[in-house]
């Protein structure tokens, strides 16, 4: 996904998404409504995830790249 984050030895990661959008509330929005993700807002330009099972990570991530492209397509098409 190319997206930055702050490595961590817990089971969350903070991403650095303020390439993608600077209201990580909208990304958050987002991943709920579209793919019942639940992240949490983690302040400007920055989501926290959780890792979880194998399978809720392989969702995350399939969640986190149709965000990714959705934001995209958003940016282009304004």
């Amino acid at each position: 996904l190319n997206l930055p984050y702050v490595p961590s030895f817990t089971n969350f990661l903070y991403l650095h998404t303020s390439a993608i959008h600077e209201d990580s509330r909208a990304l958050f929005q987002y991943l709920v409504e579209h793919h019942g993700v639940i992240v949490r807002p983690a302040g400007p330009g920055s989501l926290r995830v959780s890792i979880g099972s194998p399978a809720d990570t392989r969702r995350l991530m399939e969640a986190l790249d149709a965000m990714v492209k959705h934001f995209q397509l958003e940016e282009v098409a304004s």
